[in-house]
């Protein structure tokens, strides 16, 4: 079996696995996987030798979004985030010049983006390509709810943090 031109190994591979007859079985499958397929069957004949049949196979994977929200103080990643009960807060130093919020998406494209702030919309981007990266400069930060909020044809997901800006 190939992807895309590239021989598919088998051994130490949790990704790929044969089924019967050859059939390939594709784990955890995602956006990524899609592609074409090649399956170069063999046989050995006495009249005729050698003789290889190849079977293509196009897939095509389509999957919601996933999103990942990050803060960025003064160019540095804010380790200042916490987990409370299924809600990420992170503190953020008076003191800084700005943050940066950063979202981080994966899915098929194309990718509606949005970046808000206590609900109102701070910024919109489409995303098409590999996992993109949206970010989104805020000169003076305020307290509040953060989200980035990442929707295509197969659905949404969105993710919060709740910024506090500390004394």
């Amino acid at each position: 079996w190939k992807q895309n031109g590239t021989l598919i190994q088998l051994a130490n591979n949790n990704k790929y696995s044969f089924i019967t007859d050859g059939v390939l079985q594709i784990h955890n499958i995602h956006h990524k996987d899609g592609g074409q397929y090649d399956c170069d069957a063999t046989a050995n004949y006495p009249t005729l030798g050698t003789q290889t049949r190849t079977t293509t196979y196009m897939l095509t994977v389509y999957s919601l979004p996933s999103v990942n929200l990050t803060v960025i103080e003064d160019g540095m990643v804010n380790r200042m985030c916490d987990t409370v009960t299924s809600r990420t807060w992170c503190a953020i130093n008076h003191n800084v010049s700005s943050i940066t919020i950063q979202c981080d998406v994966d899915g098929s494209q194309p990718v509606l983006v949005q970046v808000l702030h206590n609900a109102s919309i701070l910024f919109t981007q489409n995303v098409t390509g590999d996992q993109q990266s949206v970010q989104h400069s805020i000169a003076v930060p305020s307290s509040g709810i953060y989200q980035c909020l990442a929707s295509n044809p197969y659905g949404s997901k969105q993710t919060s943090l709740y910024v506090v800006v500390a004394d």
